[in-house]
């Protein structure tokens, strides 16, 4: 093989692509070492008669909802030049704040769990702000997309290693975060090299621009009905994502199948269907045709969620096939939003923009479902709390809704196809 073959197939998009995917999911991971970790660790102390860990939680959720209401505008700002250089300060401004919680009273925590979770949140922007304008953002985003279900699991385990090897409690949320602070540098500096949208891109998907004020004003004016449809579309799959995720292990205990082994198998299941499923979208290159597919995703992911509550109410279908089938359902339409349809719109609209903005303020709208209910929850006796009979009609009824709206931003977007 010759030098110019083998720079050929190098430079072929699919290998550029998972390339992209995978370095994108290495920084995501790394985001989540950085935020995750306390999460899986036991604390004693309280404040006001609650646990410590229920006010850190709150307040970090706190800070990565306020990022994504300030992301909105500095995301549609962004300059694309700088973007390595500030992925770097925002993960080591997220790293400091758990140094000093090691050396500080309890009190203080959760004031720095909030300086933690605030910068944290606009890392979604940035990376994914290298997949969009693509031909295979849907395949490169279903692989960025698997750090929601795996990554969160696999900083945890790391947390309670250091915990079961005797490391200082106040300390190991920092220790994790620097294993992997240098490597997500280095995977950084990395995406930041690989090779732009190519020409051939950039004019099948328009170009990925910043965005003025007044520029992001005449998208939503334009695209009003459609965006308002598909933001509470969102916010409501991200609420019931939250009960599933967060609460996850009280609804298997109240079904008595809560061990590591289901926990696993029920998680790799719905990665391995979102991974084959989703990068199908990418085949689609019409754009109108893209929003519409992925629309009508949403609209049978709501159906399932739907069906999925009949039947476990009616005993069809056990406990394990309800929490499968229903993360199944929630999750097709959770990473399209994300990862496809802002994409697309931009695509389809046709002129210099970025999709940033666009996920941004969907994002704003779930993690405030989710700081509501997070908060309801993380201040109530969760014991009492009849989390599998609320998930089982959360789930029919956020079914309904979802489909609802998936209707709605059909028609909505019908209506620019006829114009």
């Amino acid at each position: 093989m010759n030098a110019l073959s083998l720079k050929t197939r190098l430079n072929h998009p699919l290998l550029i692509g998972l390339t992209i995917g995978c370095l994108a999911f290495c920084i995501y991971t790394s985001m989540y070492a950085i935020r995750k970790p306390f999460t899986a660790l036991v604390y004693s102390q309280d404040i006001l008669g609650y646990g410590i860990k229920s006010w850190m939680v709150l307040a970090q959720l706190l800070g990565y909802t306020l990022s994504k209401f300030v992301g909105i505008k500095w995301l549609g700002e962004l300059n694309r030049n700088h973007r390595f250089r500030m992925i770097v300060l925002i993960l080591t401004s997220a790293t400091i704040p758990l140094l000093l919680m090691g050396f500080s009273n309890c009190k203080y925590w959760p004031i720095w769990m909030l300086l933690n979770g605030f910068p944290l949140g606009l890392i979604w922007g940035i990376v994914f702000s290298y997949i969009e304008g693509r031909n295979l953002t849907e395949l490169i985003g279903a692989i960025l997309a698997c750090t929601f279900i795996f990554s969160s699991g696999f900083v945890k385990s790391i947390a309670i290693l250091l915990q079961e090897n005797h490391f200082s409690l106040e300390f190991i949320p920092f220790y994790v975060a620097i294993i992997f602070l240098i490597p997500a540098i280095i995977f950084s500096y990395l995406l930041e090299k690989m090779p732009k949208p190519s020409n051939e891109e950039i004019l099948a998907n328009a170009p990925r621009t910043a965005l003025t004020k007044s520029e992001r004003k005449a998208i939503n004016k334009k695209y009003f009905g459609f965006l308002f449809a598909i933001i509470l579309l969102y916010g409501f799959l991200t609420l019931l994502r939250d009960i599933r995720d967060n609460f996850g292990a009280e609804i298997m205990s109240r079904l008595h199948i809560y061990n590591a082994k289901n926990l696993t198998q029920l998680e790799s299941i719905i990665t391995i269907i979102m991974l084959v499923s989703i990068p199908f979208i990418s085949r689609v290159k019409n754009h109108y045709n893209a929003i519409l597919t992925t629309i009508v995703a949403t609209f049978i992911g709501g159906l399932i969620c739907i069906s999925t509550s009949i039947l476990f109410k009616n005993q069809v279908i056990d406990g394990m096939e309800l929490l499968l089938f229903s993360g199944g359902g929630i999750y097709v339409g959770y990473i399209l939003i994300n990862i496809s349809i802002m994409n697309r719109l931009i695509g389809f609209n046709g002129t210099p923009a970025n999709s940033g903005f666009l996920v941004y303020m969907a994002d704003s709208a779930g993690y405030l479902c989710s700081l509501f209910i997070s908060g309801f929850a993380l201040f109530s006796k969760k014991g009492e709390l009849p989390w599998l009979n609320w998930f089982q009609n959360l789930i029919f009824f956020g079914g309904i809704i979802v489909m609802l709206f998936a209707v709605i931003a059909f028609y909505q977007i019908r209506k620019h196809k006829t114009k």
